[in-house]
């Protein structure tokens, strides 16, 4: 297991699904089943390590493709979020300016005695195939 958290540690801006963590975990000798690769990722989620990236259907459990936000302290996070069709897609910082704006809200925050560890900023804006339609 400690092998599986050592792949999505190593590439933390990646989206994984099952299938390819358990093919890359192949790939380097690891024999790992599909259940124990399941709960590794429930319990990763549990502990705020793992996100699920999956969008949200009603009725339906979202358990398909995670994306590691514990690798870095302080860890930053940005995820884009259709408000039309609930897509979510893990974002890389989009710029330097707004890389430099939340560091400075970390600063502002740990002056305040409020530092934190780990965050996470949300950007709802359609999704291109919503700005399509």
């Amino acid at each position: 297991m400690r092998a599986a958290i050592d792949v999505l540690r190593a590439h933390p801006s990646r989206v994984w699904r099952h299938s390819t963590l358990l093919a890359a975990l192949s790939a380097q000798g690891v024999g790992l089943d599909r259940v124990t690769l399941y709960r590794l990722l429930q319990r990763l989620e549990q502990a705020g390590l793992v996100r699920d990236v999956t969008p949200a259907v009603e009725g339906k459990r979202r358990s398909g493709a995670f994306v590691w936000v514990g690798a870095v302290e302080p860890s930053l996070t940005i995820s884009r979020s259709c408000p039309h069709c609930g897509r979510s897609d893990p974002t890389p910082l989009p710029s330097p300016a707004l890389e430099r704006a939340l560091q400075q809200l970390a600063q502002t925050l740990a002056a305040m005695d409020a530092a934190t560890t780990r965050a996470h900023l949300t950007l709802h804006t359609p999704c291109a195939r919503c700005q399509r339609d």
